[in-house]
């Protein structure tokens, strides 16, 4: 499971609390958490946080849906990049992305992107996709406020203790249904011979995981009052 370094505003929460800390907190109140980017599932490479976004403390509160798509980022950059040299866009970038009005490359034309992949330029334009679309702090740190509520399982270490299942309302929904979307958008520039160069060596799956760790349930141990 993923591990999460849970921390709270009240002010008793002083010093900063660490994982696996006791939150004092009355049966049914709210309880203000915030997800630190340094969640990681240990031996799982598919759940790791990259390194460059570990140890963020920057605060942000997301609004309804909102979230960073660096899945989108990569097909953005792709579809830019395409434009710009071949004039057209393969037929795979134009499914995925469908708001957008490109002209999709003909048969004739995908030696372009197929050229484009295999290149010293191709390359290093694939090594800038992590430098570009990887998430800094910001993106990765989720603010959320949550009910304090009683678990349904009562294996406590103590009476007065509850266990909680945190879920993230509202927002959760929006991840999961984003992280599902970037999947699968992935998937199909993974099944493409003409992009699959481009894209071999951009963890693409670690950074559609990035959006999707916050969605997972939390277990906070609350010291009941």
């Amino acid at each position: 499971g993923l591990h999460f370094q849970i921390y709270t505003y009240t002010p008793s929460a002083k010093p900063e609390p660490s994982v696996g800390t006791l939150i004092k907190a009355h049966r049914g109140s709210e309880v203000r958490l915030l997800l630190s980017s340094s969640a990681t599932s240990a031996g799982e490479d598919l759940y790791s946080i990259p390194q460059q976004a570990r140890g963020c403390r920057r605060i942000r509160k997301l609004v309804g849906r909102t979230s960073y798509s660096p899945a989108m980022c990569i097909l953005n950059k792709i579809r830019s990049e395409m434009k710009r040299l071949c004039k057209c866009v393969p037929i795979t970038v134009k499914t995925a992305m469908t708001h957008v009005t490109d002209r999709v490359c003909k048969f004739s034309e995908l030696h372009c992107v197929s050229n484009f992949t295999q290149s010293a330029e191709g390359s290093r334009f694939r090594n800038a996709l992590h430098q570009m679309c990887l998430p800094g702090c910001a993106e990765v740190t989720y603010n959320h406020l949550v009910k304090v509520y009683p678990s349904e399982s009562d294996n406590t270490p103590c009476s007065n203790c509850i266990f909680l299942d945190v879920y993230f309302e509202e927002y959760a929904r929006g991840v999961v249904y984003e992280r599902r979307r970037t999947v699968s958008e992935t998937s199909i520039f993974l099944r493409t011979s003409g992009l699959l160069g481009l894209l071999l060596g951009c963890s693409c799956l670690v950074f559609t995981e990035i959006i999707y760790f916050s969605a997972q349930v939390a277990k906070v141990l609350i010291l009941g009052e």
